[in-house]
C-alpha cells in the first residue's frame, strides 16, 4: 500500500477514535473548518446544560454561564464549568436563582438583573457566595453591567446609566448617574457606551461620580448589543452589524456595516478577538456568524460555527459559545473551540499549507489523543535544517531538528513536550520547516498528553 493512502487511512481512523473518545458524559464533538488551512478540526459540544446559556464569562480555568431566565426555562441559575482543559469541559456546580447579565473581574462575579446587582465569589466556584447586592429602585428586570477596577455602570432599563463602587464588594454604594434610557453599557478606559434606542450613546467617566454626554450616533434600526475594540465600536442592530469609529467621541460616525445573513436580527451577543468578530443572533436561532473586520469599512462574512449560537465570549485563545440544544428546547449546550477553527486571519503571521508543499508532509497522528506525533518531510538537497514546533502566536515550543541534513526523505517526532521537557497544554501548535530554499508550516492539533 502506498504510502500516501496510509497516511489517508490513518487520517480517518483518527477522526473516528476521536469522536468516540469525546462523546461520553454528555459531551460530542463536532466538526469546524479551520479557514487558514481547510482541515477540520475537533470542536466540542457539552450538551445537557439545565437551560440555555444566555450569557457566558470566563475567569481563568472556569466559565460561567447564565442558564436561561425564569418563567421561560425550568431551571434558571448560575452554572460553573472547569476549563482548564478546553476540549474536556466538566461541570462545577449549579447554583438556582442567580441570573441575570454577568461580568466577572479575579474571582468575583457580577449579576445584574431583578432590580438588583449581586456581587458573588467565586473563588471556590463548587460552591459560589453572594456577599454583597446593590437595589436599584425602578423596579426593572433587565440590566446590563461592566466592570472596570472598583467600578461597576450598570445601564438601567426605565432609571438610566448608574456608577456603582464595588471595592467593598458586602457594600456597594451608588456614585454617580445619568438620565439616559439604556439597557446596555460596555466600557474601555474612561469611556462607556450605551444603547439608547437605536443610538449609541458615547459617555465620558473619567469622573466616575459625574458622568457625561459628549456625543452619540444614530443607527438604522434599534441597537441589540454593542462591543468594543480600539476605536471602533461593533453594534448589532435589526438589520445587521454596525461598525462605528468613536476616535473622536465627540462625532462617531459609522464606518462600515455587514446585513444580516439570516434576516433581522432580533437580538444578538457579540465577542472580539484582534480582527475577527463573532455575532450570535440568539432570536433568529442562527449560527455563531465569523466575521472578518480587519477592515472595519468592509466587514465580511468568513464562516460559522454550528450551533443554535445564544451568546459568545473570547478568553485567551479559546472560543466559547452558549447554544440552544435542538434535541431538548429546554436545554442548553456549551461550545467550545479554539479560536483558529474560527479565524481566517492567522495570528502567527505564518501562514499554514495545505500539506501539498515542497517538503512539509502531514503530521500523523493529527489530532494526537496523548500519542507521540511524527512529522515526515523530504529534503530536495543536503543543507541546513531547522524544524520547531510553535504555538498559535508564533513563539517557539520546542526545536526537533537543527542539524545539517542529507537530501531524501526525512521523519522527525514530536512527543508533547516543550523544550524545558514540560508537556504542553491540549490544543492547536504549527510544524514549521526551515531550509535555505524552503519555508513551510503546517497545524497539527494535541487533544490529550
Amino acid at each position: 500500500m502506498k504510502p500516501t493512502m496510509i497516511l489517508k487511512q490513518q487520517r480517518v481512523i483518527l477522526s473516528t477514535v476521536l469522536l468516540a473518545a469525546v462523546c461520553v458524559f454528555g459531551q460530542a464533538a463536532a466538526q469546524c473548518v479551520d479557514y487558514g488551512s481547510g482541515d477540520a478540526i475537533p470542536l466540542v459540544t457539552m450538551r445537557g446544560l439545565d437551560s440555555t446559556p444566555i450569557k457566558v464569562v470566563v475567569s481563568g480555568t472556569v466559565a460561567f454561564l447564565c442558564d436561561g431566565q425564569a418563567n421561560i426555562y425550568p431551571f434558571p441559575g448560575l452554572t460553573a464549568i472547569d476549563v482548564s482543559d478546553p476540549l474536556n469541559p466538566r461541570r462545577i456546580s449549579h447554583t438556582a436563582a442567580l441570573i441575570g447579565d454577568l461580568a466577572i473581574s479575579g474571582s468575583t462575579l457580577f449579576i445584574a438583573g431583578n432590580s438588583k446587582l449581586q456581587i458573588v465569589d467565586v473563588s471556590n466556584p463548587s460552591l459560589p457566595a453572594v456577599i454583597g447586592t446593590y437595589l436599584d429602585d425602578s423596579g426593572s428586570q433587565e440590566i446590563s453591567v461592566a466592570v472596570a477596577g472598583p467600578l461597576a455602570y450598570l445601564s438601567v432599563q426605565g432609571s438610566g446609566f448608574k456608577v456603582v463602587d464595588v471595592s467593598n464588594p458586602s457594600a456597594p454604594t451608588l456614585i454617580g448617574s445619568l438620565n439616559v434610557a439604556t439597557r446596555i453599557v460596555v466600557v474601555s478606559g474612561s469611556t462607556a457606551y450605551l444603547q439608547n434606542g437605536s443610538r449609541v450613546v458615547v459617555v465620558d467617566v473619567s469622573d466616575p461620580t459625574s458622568p457625561q454626554q459628549v456625543g452619540f450616533v444614530q443607527l438604522p434600526s434599534v441597537v441589540s448589543n454593542l462591543a468594543v475594540s480600539g476605536t471602533h465600536v461593533y453594534v448589532s442592530v435589526l438589520t445587521g452589524l454596525q461598525i462605528v469609529d468613536v476616535s473622536n467621541p465627540a462625532s462617531p460616525t459609522v464606518v462600515g456595516q455587514l446585513p444580516g445573513t439570516d434576516g433581522p436580527v432580533n437580538g444578538s451577543s457579540l465577542a472580539i478577538s484582534g480582527t475577527s468578530l463573532y455575532m450570535a443572533t440568539f432570536a433568529n436561532h442562527t449560527n455563531l456568524q465569523v466575521i472578518d473586520v480587519s477592515n472595519p469599512s468592509a466587514p465580511s462574512a468568513v464562516g460559522i460555527v454550528p450551533g443554535l449560537a445564544h451568546a459568545v465570549t473570547v478568553s485567551g485563545n479559546t472560543l466559547y459559545v452558549g447554544s440552544a440544544d435542538p434535541q431538548v428546547g429546554t436545554r442548553g449546550n456549551l461550545i467550545v473551540g479554539p479560536l483558529q477553527c474560527m479565524n481566517s486571519g492567522a495570528t502567527t503571521g505564518i501562514t499554514p499549507g495545505d500539506g501539498h508543499g515542497k517538503a512539509l508532509g502531514l503530521a500523523y497522528p493529527n489530532p494526537s489523543l496523548g500519542k507521540a506525533t511524527m512529522i515526515p518531510f523530504s529534503l530536495p538537497k543536503s543543507g541546513t535544517v531547522s524544524l520547531r514546533i510553535l504555538d498559535i502566536t508564533g513563539r517557539e515550543v520546542r526545536t526537533l531538528v537543527n542539524q545539517v541534513m542529507s537530501q531524501g526523505e526525512q521523519l522527525a517526532k514530536w512527543d508533547g513536550r516543550n523544550n524545558q521537557g514540560q508537556l504542553v497544554p491540549t490544543g492547536i501548535y504549527l510544524y514549521q520547516l526551515k531550509t535555505a530554499d524552503i519555508q513551510e508550516a503546517q497545524r497539527l492539533v494535541r487533544v490529550k498528553n
